[in-house]
């Protein structure tokens, strides 16, 4: 953060990861090619109390770093990457007592998997959060003030304006695939629990 109080990217992503859930799942990621190496990392986490919801509060951390020069023997720089998400839910256990399913109920059986986030349920959309040279970004628009050695007040609330973290909402296929692009040194947060952002 600036003397002035404008948050920086590393703020915004220690903000980030004090959303974390407090139960980490199993995430594996895998090159294409598979023998490619790739800078992107990750991990999800939900939340705990779910009940028969194991993805309750589901989030995946994405990040496409390599060791830059003076932190590695072998620096490099890392490029824009498609990532493609697979969701793997539980499946659901057999219903105690079978009920009559009417056709206008299996019509709407995907539509109503985004509010439960159940056992064999996906959600039908995600919404993706970013830290990158292109959003989150408030160092790049106070060059193009300038760069301003004194801040007048419109010029530190376009600041903190730019560096907000703003989402873009995501469809989640049938078969539990989510992609989007992350560009070198960026940072992408997925959340499966509503639009309303816990980031302000």
């Amino acid at each position: 953060m600036t003397k002035e109080g404008i948050r920086k990217p590393a703020w915004r992503a220690f903000q980030l990861l004090h959303q974390a859930g407090d139960q980490k799942l199993n995430v594996s990621v895998t090159p294409s090619p598979a023998s490619a190496q790739t800078a992107v990392t990750a991990f999800a986490t939900t939340v705990s109390g779910g009940g028969g919801r194991p993805l309750h509060g589901l989030q995946i951390f994405t990040s496409n770093f390599w060791p830059s020069s003076g932190a590695s023997a072998n620096p490099r720089t890392p490029v824009t990457t498609e990532l493609l998400v697979q969701l793997r839910v539980p499946p659901a256990p057999p219903p105690g007592i079978e009920t009559e399913e009417t056709d206008e109920s299996k019509d709407n059986e995907y539509e109503e998997q985004s509010e439960g986030l159940g056992l064999g349920l996906l959600p039908i959309s995600c919404f993706l959060w970013r830290i990158d040279d292109n959003s989150t970004a408030p160092a790049a628009a106070w060059r193009a003030m300038g760069s301003p050695g004194y801040l007048s007040p419109t010029q530190l609330e376009a600041l903190a304006e730019a560096s907000q973290m703003v989402s873009e909402e995501l469809t989640v296929g049938k078969d539990g695939t989510i992609s989007f692009s992350l560009p070198p040194y960026g940072v992408g947060v997925l959340r499966f629990d509503g639009t309303k952002s816990p980031y302000q």
